[in-house]
């Protein structure tokens, strides 16, 4: 019994003191280099407010337009989308945390809540279709080029090679403090 309720202490403190250790999030870079995914649609929403950058590419007055009124009405239904995913993602963590709760109702709540995340991502897609409608594979094709981080091939840069830029000015990355031991 004791050999039991050590055994239990040791890998608790064992996984607790790991969980302690970890290394914190590196620094994101310069302002705007920010990491993790991005909504596609944010890039035609900042576009749409810079008309010089659409025109540069070839976009008409009537695109301009078109483009800046099907955003706005695009921001709205993805606002209510996500409002309702993460309504039905609540409904359902609160359905399993119950004590009470039945196989049924939970798969049901689960159901809704992959149902709603299923509209916002279609909404999404049908968003860069209407896009790329509107504007067309000329202009989207210019405004590609015009970005050299979408470029194909831009996510192999130089740093894949070990030849990236040293990085001059600024604080060298630091891991975690030292334990005490």
């Amino acid at each position: 019994m004791n050999t039991r309720i050590l055994t239990c202490l040791f890998a608790s403190a064992l996984v607790s003191s790991s969980l302690i250790a970890q290394e914190p999030p590196a620094p994101r870079g310069p302002h705007g280099m920010g990491g993790g995914h991005r909504n596609p649609m944010e890039m035609f929403q900042k576009l749409a407010g810079n008309p010089e950058v659409l025109k540069n590419a070839g976009a008409t007055d009537q695109q301009i337009e078109a483009l800046k009124t099907f955003l706005k009405e695009q921001e709205v239904k993805v606002v209510d989308l996500r409002s309702a995913a993460e309504k039905a993602q609540v409904t359902l963590r609160q359905t399993e945390m119950e004590s009470k709760s039945d196989e049924a109702a939970v798969l049901k709540a689960f159901d809704a809540a992959a149902v709603a995340r299923t509209a916002l991502a279609r909404q999404e897609v049908v968003g860069r279709i209407r896009v790329k409608a509107i504007l067309g594979e000329d202009v989207l094709k210019k405004l590609h080029a015009n970005r050299p981080n979408m470029k194909p091939g831009a996510d192999q840069g130089k740093d894949k090679k070990g030849d990236r830029p040293k990085r001059e000015g600024k604080p060298k990355r630091v891991g975690p403090p030292p334990a005490d031991k």
